[in-house]
């Protein structure tokens, strides 16, 4: 191996790490629900509809927000996105560690989505996407969610340490709530120095003719083929059924604390390993199974969704008031 090619093989691993790292914290404050539900409702006093409403709204913004990213992310350098994303997310949090009023609070929670799903999120895809070959893409998107499942443990359990270090007090929430925004402040000033910006494109003959067409018009043109094609489409009502499944399961979490009575601690460190902890096992596992197995992502996506309905219409009709604790934890694990 050359010189030149371990030197692009060492590159193209340094920015997937750094990717990763941004990953697995970028949500982290956007979904503060994930290990620190019930805390949220005792000192912050919010009840289970505002909860609710919050991450609504804040979904809601996230759908505009990534069809403004098609727009953004062909047209701001990585560089720049990145790091600011991360950055403003730690602005937010700062101001949600004050433990503001309602509306306030509303306010931050669209913002995070704003920074999250508008900024970070699809240029980090579009980079890993662009990071490796057709053969790779399995196996790195199931490491980038096997690292960013990690980052989400380690962070998640650093705050919630920090809770219970403090008394699991209103104070030990606001000390929680800053590290999980120190972390992102400074993973994004790293990347600053360490993504290099997006390289131009090498003109072609189709490219010179259009040298003098205006740069927005092109970036909108862009916007208007991605609506037109059906495979974005069927991809987008897959991650829409896959994220129906997933934000129901931030919902085991005050069930298990009414249903079964866990401990405030217990039900974050089971919130921690349901939305984090099961992503270094399932990420690597699946990218492996798609790449390896089934040669298909498409196969796999079949067969994950059969599974899953099976397992949720059988957790429907099951006797929780009957059942134990730990058995109770399992099948929604």
């Amino acid at each position: 191996m050359s010189q030149q090619t371990k030197g692009k093989i060492d590159k193209k691993w340094i920015s997937f790490g750094i990717l990763m790292l941004g990953a697995g914290t970028i949500y982290k404050l956007g979904f503060l629900k994930d290990a620190f539900y019930v805390p949220m409702q005792e000192f912050m006093g919010l009840s289970h509809t505002q909860i609710g409403t919050a991450m609504s709204i804040a979904g809601l913004i996230s759908t505009f927000g990534f069809l403004a990213s098609i727009y953004l992310t062909d047209r701001v350098s990585k560089k720049i996105m990145i790091p600011l994303s991360l950055i403003c997310i730690c602005v937010c949090g700062v101001g949600l560690s004050t433990f503001p009023s309602y509306p306030v609070f509303l306010l931050i929670y669209c913002m995070l989505a704003i920074c999250a799903d508008m900024l970070y999120w699809p240029t980090m895809l579009k980079t890993v996407r662009l990071l490796g070959n057709e053969d790779e893409q399995g196996r790195m998107f199931g490491i980038m969610e096997a690292g960013r499942g990690l980052m989400d443990t380690i962070v998640a359990f650093g705050a919630l340490g920090i809770f219970s270090a403090l008394g699991s007090t209103a104070t030990g929430l606001k000390m929680a709530i800053l590290f999980y925004s120190i972390v992102p402040g400074i993973i994004g000033i790293i990347m600053y120095f360490l993504l290099e910006p997006d390289e131009a494109p090498v003109p072609s003959s189709d490219a010179m003719e259009e040298k003098s067409a205006n740069a927005n018009k092109r970036a909108w043109e862009g916007v208007i083929r991605a609506l037109k094609n059906k495979n974005i489409w069927l991809v987008s009502f897959n991650v829409f059924f896959v994220y129906s499944v997933y934000c129901g399961l931030t919902y085991f979490i005050p069930f298990l604390e009414e249903a079964y009575a866990l401990p405030a601690a217990l039900v974050g460190v089971y919130g921690i390993i349901n939305q984090y902890g099961l992503k270094m096992l399932g990420g690597p596992v699946g990218g492996f199974i798609t790449d390896k197995v089934l040669h298909s992502a498409t196969k796999y996506l079949q067969i994950a969704f059969v599974i899953v309905g099976i397992i949720l219409a059988v957790f429907s009709i099951l006797p929780h008031q009957s059942m134990g604790i730990i058995l109770g934890m399992a099948i929604t694990l």
